[in-house]
């Protein structure tokens, strides 16, 4: 019988865990991804680099962010680095640094939807991310693409999805604050579902904030307290200062 080879074996581990990640989620490829780096070591620099990146995306997915900004080792995706960086508590990067999918992302990440680019590639992320746009500058734009984009997630990648239903709920919040906790409800089910748990201390927040807009101070007062403790046990200090705000 001939033995796999390291490359093989890599290759088996990695392929796994790319599946599982598009798949499944964090949760379940993460298992996959921590032995990933030990893997590649012998395999050569760009291998190695390749590994790390799978690790720090379900660590950072898993809301183990200072683990994640560990994992990241130089050359190692950039835009998650500076993603990280700033919910650690760096300070945000030039707009000029991403490309316009990467500008959306971080747009809705840091809340600020200006800059946002004018034009986005037409993805059905990029729908969601251009629908959360349009509500968070007081627009009532029209929901069909964004619910055929959600669709659309919903079928060929189902984690992504549980994102995409984090942003539409926000989205949702941003025009009716006081009946959006039925969408971010659906959002925090969903998120849990599949291990998105990067999402979870920001949507508590946001919860918080509609519930105090339904006038349900007390139960506002209980998940904004919810919020800041998962905030953090993650090491998110960025949401923290949010909170704050708050």
């Amino acid at each position: 019988m001939t033995t796999p080879d390291a490359t093989t074996i890599f290759a088996e581990r990695y392929a796994r865990w790319e599946a599982l990640h598009h798949r499944e989620g964090p949760a379940a490829s993460y298992p996959y991804a921590w032995r990933l780096p030990e893997l590649a070591r012998p395999l050569g620099q760009a291998t190695w680099q390749t590994a790390q990146t799978a690790l720090a995306q379900d660590l950072a997915a898993l809301g183990r962010f200072t683990e994640a900004r560990a994992a990241l080792c130089p050359g190692c995706d950039p835009a998650l680095a500076t993603r990280l960086y700033w919910l650690t508590g760096g300070e945000t990067a030039p707009a000029a640094f991403f490309d316009p999918d990467e500008a959306a992302d971080f747009a809705y990440l840091t809340d600020t939807p200006h800059p946002f680019p004018a034009s986005l590639p037409d993805t059905p992320w990029n729908a969601v991310l251009a629908y959360w746009h349009a509500c968070r500058c007081g627009q009532t734009p029209a929901e069909a693409a964004a619910h055929h984009a959600l669709a659309t997630l919903r079928r060929l990648q189902p984690p992504a999805a549980a994102e995409a239903e984090a942003i539409f709920a926000e989205a949702r919040y941003c025009i009716a604050p006081g009946w959006s906790v039925v969408w971010l409800d659906h959002a925090l089910v969903l998120i849990d579902a599949y291990g998105q748990h990067h999402l979870k201390a920001r949507l508590l927040g946001v919860k918080a904030l509609a519930l105090r807009a339904a006038g349900e101070l007390g139960e506002s007062a209980r998940f904004l307290k919810l919020a800041r403790q998962l905030a953090e046990r993650q090491g998110a200090a960025a949401y923290l200062r949010r909170f704050d705000a708050d």
